[in-house]
């Protein structure tokens, strides 16, 4: 795909396809009214997704100005649209543009806008269902007037001549094309009014014949903005005309305004001032073989500005097909968002199982620990043991006979019950805490629950166990705790 974007000029005669290249515009295809087919045909054989930019130069334009109430935010952007859509059928080919404050009744405030538009959007529509049906996206639609009067009104406020056409700042902007003769007043650099008065005349001539009844069309247009009260009677506007060195135009007509240096006496026009729209960017235009073109100055002009143009020209038909792409595209971002959502919880739920398992696996790891270490005790227990104890000849040897065994009185009678319910105290050999939180003890080779032998958690960072009847008392590992006593079952009642 091309760099530059592809340039589709529509007007009553057609639409013509450029691009840009080496500081020149090249024509790649043309079609005429209502070939909308052979356009899309055209296209389809191309690289999808082209960015394509339209410039419109139709006549059927409105230009209305009003004085709305001073609003912010979503206020005014719903007024704007409700006027729009009280003067245009079809909003999406309207604009409104801010002219400034306009003047106080009654302590409100109020701001001047322009509301312009197409009148008939049926010029438009076919060709741009036939530039997005095949595959291509339109990213801007600019009107040829709001276009010129962006390029043109740094020029208006920057020349001399202008400036001092009188008290008023509004200065009419004339120039020809293939479509005709456009009259456009700018009020410094904002647009005021445009009309395009189309002509049949050939594209090589289009230029030179439109000129030559510029005063009278300019006349025309004059009255008919005095008689809406937009110019005041006494006001004067300048005159800039868009015409190349080599146009021609009638004498009579440089005549009739002085010679292009000053007004003439007894008229109400100012002297007008001409400039080449090669000062002001217009680029050479060439045709499918690379022949030169002629008779299209302000085409040459507004199409290499049409590269350049701020998104605040152009239509928000054109916006439109980029939300169109848009909400395409929401549907692809909504999965991806799930696909991401859903990863990120599993991962989550992962690390936690992860997490549980590895404390599960220390926990019995230390279990296993105190399992050796117990049967290691007892081994050494059993060793010392088997030490101490002597052979069995040995003790046939050493026992004495019936015969010879001495008589030993007999032993006190003892109290067994009491020596049945003395405590024997017992060594602690682990504590374990398990996963789930409880609690258990490792005595005599055995996992016995806390709360048996009457011990209990003690509040201590370290890990340990308290009686329930001393709660300062701390029992760890290593410790020996007595069991509980026998309960009298002879005696109180349980």
């Amino acid at each position: 795909m091309t760099r530059n974007p592809l340039l589709l000029r529509l007007d009553a005669h057609g639409l013509d396809a450029w691009q840009m290249h080496d500081r020149s515009l090249a024509r790649v295809a043309r079609f005429g009214a209502g070939e909308h087919a052979a356009l899309a045909t055209w296209l389809s054989d191309r690289p999808r997704a082209a960015h394509c930019r339209v410039l419109v130069d139709f006549a059927d334009e409105a230009f209305e100005i009003e004085d709305l109430p001073r609003v912010r935010g979503a206020d005014r952007r719903a007024l704007i649209a409700r006027r729009l859509s009280s003067w245009f059928a079809r909003p999406e080919f309207a604009l409104a543009t801010a002219l400034g404050d306009a003047a106080q009744e009654a302590g409100r405030r109020f701001e001047r806008f322009l509301l312009s538009g197409l009148n008939r959007p049926a010029l438009v529509e076919p060709w741009l269902q036939a530039v997005t049906g095949a595959g291509h996206r339109v990213d801007r639609v600019v009107p040829a007037s709001h276009l010129l009067a962006h390029v043109v009104a740094p020029c208006v406020t920057r020349h001399a001549a202008l400036r001092q056409a009188g008290p008023s700042r509004s200065t009419f902007v004339l120039g020809a094309s293939r479509s005709g003769l456009r009259i456009s007043l700018l009020g410094g650099r904002s647009l005021l009014f445009s009309r395009l008065v189309e002509g049949a005349c050939l594209p090589a001539e289009a230029e030179g014949a439109a000129l030559q009844g510029w005063q009278h069309e300019l006349a025309r247009t004059r009255d008919y903005l005095r008689a809406q009260r937009r110019i005041a009677a006494d006001e004067t506007p300048g005159v800039l005309l868009l015409a190349t060195a080599t146009a021609p135009t009638r004498q009579d007509d440089r005549d009739a305004n002085g010679g292009g240096e000053g007004g003439r006496e007894g008229t109400d026009e100012a002297a007008p001032v001409a400039i080449d729209p090669a000062r002001l960017g217009a680029l050479a235009l060439r045709d499918e073989s690379g022949a030169a073109i002629t008779g299209e100055g302000l085409s040459a002009l507004l199409l290499p500005a049409l590269c350049r143009a701020p998104a605040h020209l152009g239509w928000p038909a054109g916006r439109g097909t980029d939300a169109a792409a848009r909400a395409a595209r929401r549907p692809l971002l909504a999965l991806g968002a799930i696909l991401v959502s859903a990863v990120a919880i599993g991962g989550w739920y992962w690390q936690q199982s992860a997490a549980q398992a590895a404390h599960a696996a220390a926990a019995e790891a230390a279990a296993a620990r105190l399992r050796a270490l117990q049967a290691r005790s007892e081994d050494d227990i059993g060793t010392q043991a088997h030490a101490q104890a002597p052979d069995a000849e040995d003790a046939a040897v050493a026992a004495p006979s019936p015969e010879e065994e001495p008589t030993l009185p007999p032993p006190p009678p003892t109290d067994l019950a009491a020596e049945d319910s003395a405590p024997l105290p017992r060594r602690i050999d682990g504590i374990l805490r398990r996963p789930d939180g409880r609690v258990f003890l490792w005595v005599d080779g055995q996992l016995t629950d806390p709360a048996s032998a009457g011990l209990r958690l003690a509040p201590d960072p370290a890990l340990s166990l308290s009686p329930r009847d001393a709660g300062r008392t701390r029992l760890r590992v290593g410790d020996h705790w007595p069991p509980l006593a026998a309960p009298d079952t002879a005696g109180t009642p349980r």
